[in-house]
């Protein structure tokens, strides 16, 4: 009881920090500078997806893999596993490397996502919101058809965020160094809503605990409210021409 009283304490903490932070204006000059400041948790969110995995699936793409935090941990938990690693940051790619897993140096938003060839499940975390476009991103997924897509975006929605407008601030979202490393915004319901139109089915709402306030009480059960950043796992839906002609090549 008392751990979770001292956590509730910290949060609310952490929350009047989050209402009076004035905008971040840090700038980087590249993407491997800004992966050398910036502490992602990617681990942390690649637990979450554990359960959704099949150990005998056909590998796992993960596009703007930043750190690599997320592969390396995939790779802990499924050894052996088909792991490929896209991102524009040489670095990125080099810690790849160093890990004996391969990595494409690429800016996810080209033609040349479509060159990765097909992999049961994509994870693409902490990326969408970096796009202007990132319909065209989901779109090029979804014609790969995997298994499962597994997205991580911030949620405007959170309640911190809500009230930073009463304050008369513009919500953060979880930006690190600059207000303009985020042009794209969704709460829960609207994110459900766009992987809709997308042609997605969410199979599962998936709250980040350590980034949720008041967790440690259950708040986590609400993550359009108190969640700072929510998981979604996806599962592409085929459309009716989609699956005849599916079934037309299983049978040729």
């Amino acid at each position: 009881m008392f751990q979770r009283l001292r956590s509730l304490y910290s949060d609310l903490k952490l929350a009047r920090r989050m209402l009076r932070a004035p905008i971040p204006m840090e700038e980087m000059p590249d993407w491997d500078a800004y992966w050398t400041k910036t502490v992602t948790w990617a681990d942390r969110r690649a637990d979450l997806f554990l359960p959704f995995i099949d150990r005998s699936g056909n590998g796992l793409l993960d596009l703007g893999c930043g750190d690599c935090r997320f592969l390396l941990r995939i790779k802990e938990r499924f050894p052996g596993m088909r792991l490929m690693g896209v991102d524009v940051s040489r670095s990125s790619i080099e810690i790849l490397s160093a890990n004996g897993i391969e990595g494409r140096r690429t800016d996810i938003t080209s033609p040349d996502l479509e060159s990765l060839g097909a992999w049961d499940y994509v994870a693409i975390t902490e990326v969408l919101e970096h796009l202007p476009d990132a319909e065209r991103v989901m779109e090029a997924i979804w014609r790969r058809q995997p298994r499962r897509v597994f997205v991580t975006v911030p949620n405007i929605g959170c309640v911190v965020y809500r009230l930073r407008l009463l304050w008369g601030r513009f919500p953060i979202v979880m930006i690190q160094h600059h207000i303009k490393e985020h042009v794209r915004h969704w709460t829960v319901r609207d994110f459900i809503e766009w992987c809709k139109r997308l042609r997605y089915k969410v199979v599962q709402v998936v709250p980040v605990k350590h980034n949720t306030l008041g967790a440690s009480i259950g708040l986590h059960r609400w993550p359009g409210w108190f969640s700072c950043q929510v998981g979604y796992v996806l599962e592409p839906i085929l459309e009716v021409a989609d699956r005849v002609g599916s079934a037309e090549r299983e049978v040729g």
